[in-house]
């Protein structure tokens, strides 16, 4: 409550420009995932409203918003910048497309999407996305939830259908990736769901015609494995398939190199030594992660760890990331 007021009291006061000295060397990496289109109220994704708000502040505020490429470069030279944001998004939805590549587009903003290339190529349900679906179409009204050491749940609203999801995906991504797929086959016979082979609707990929378009329109594409499992839960062979495939793939379709990747989850215990090593085999030169924070271009920087923000819920929080005053705070407290 107390920064709540504080950053409201920041706002009014229009103080943002004290901290500016926090941008200089240090990029607000943001990552998105799912995005709403106009007038839809599903709070669990971002609102194509709430990212035109954020980019029109940058616009008006005369921030650099550069493509994830550029950024690597800076930090690979060791260069000096300043008011610099970067914007990436994970996994190819096709919502994408829809609510938020027009915003980009109007505003001549660049972004990075990572692609998980069995996705795209609809081969794919996500394993997260099928727990969610099930568990929204079964006509069941409990759940037995001992195979996660967890209490029957029950799944009489949607809240409790939403909670359960969210609590069986949570531990799903804690298991051996063989481990979990099992479980999740197990969980959608328990609940008599037949889930459809080509994902649909909110859960629709992007086509490779929408990805094509956009790529010469400026945002580009990374990959983000062929099928997402978590780096750290699956072998080292695994690991090659699931870097040099899609890597492959998208080079062959839009014809340049793609040598920057991002981790399925990207916390400290979803990236390992092998993964980098592997990753480098493959003629990786960066990775992004899932951890908060900023890296500065005037250090060593691990180009294999490169930090992101989670794209905040409301336009206080995204200025005090973008405006230096997060950096300071990082700076101050180590």
């Amino acid at each position: 409550m107390m920064k709540s007021q504080l950053l409201k009291v920041l706002d009014f006061l229009n103080l943002y420009p004290l901290f500016s000295q926090g941008t200089a060397d240090r990029a607000a990496v943001f990552m998105l995932h799912e995005i709403n289109q106009p007038g839809d109220t599903d709070k669990r994704f971002f609102s194509r409203e709430r990212l035109e708000s954020f980019l029109e502040y940058l616009k008006s505020h005369r921030y650099n918003v550069i493509s994830l490429t550029e950024y690597v470069d800076i930090l690979a030279k060791k260069a000096r910048f300043k008011k610099t944001v970067v914007f990436t998004v994970d996994d190819g939805y096709a919502d994408f497309y829809d609510n938020a590549f027009p915003v980009f587009k109007v505003l001549g903003y660049p972004a990075a999407i990572f692609l998980t290339t069995d996705f795209i190529d609809s081969r794919l349900f996500f394993w997260w996305n099928q727990i969610e679906f099930a568990l929204e179409a079964t006509r069941q009204n409990s759940i037995d939830l001992g195979f996660i050491n967890s209490p029957e749940m029950s799944l009489n609203t949607p809240d409790d259908r939403t909670r359960a999801a969210s609590l069986i995906t949570e531990s799903m991504k804690k298991l051996p990736n063989d481990t979990k797929l099992k479980l999740i086959g197990d969980l959608l016979r328990t609940l008599d769901v037949n889930i459809a082979s080509q994902p649909c609707g909110k859960y629709q990929p992007l086509s490779w015609e929408q990805i094509r378009e956009m790529h010469q329109c400026g945002i580009e594409f990374y990959p983000h494995t062929r099928t997402h499992p978590i780096m750290t839960r699956i072998s080292r062979e695994q690991k090659k398939q699931e870097l040099a495939w899609p890597k492959k793939r998208l080079e062959e379709q839009l014809g340049q190199p793609m040598d920057i990747f991002c981790y399925p989850n990207g916390g400290p215990d979803d990236i390992d030594g092998e993964t980098i090593t592997v990753l480098k085999e493959c003629g990786y030169r960066a990775a992004v992660t899932g951890i908060p924070g900023f890296d500065d271009s005037t250090s060593d920087v691990d180009l294999f760890r490169l930090r992101r923000f989670a794209i905040p819920d409301t336009l206080p929080v995204f200025k005090q990331i973008v405006c230096g005053l997060e950096a300071f705070k990082e700076k101050i407290l180590g």
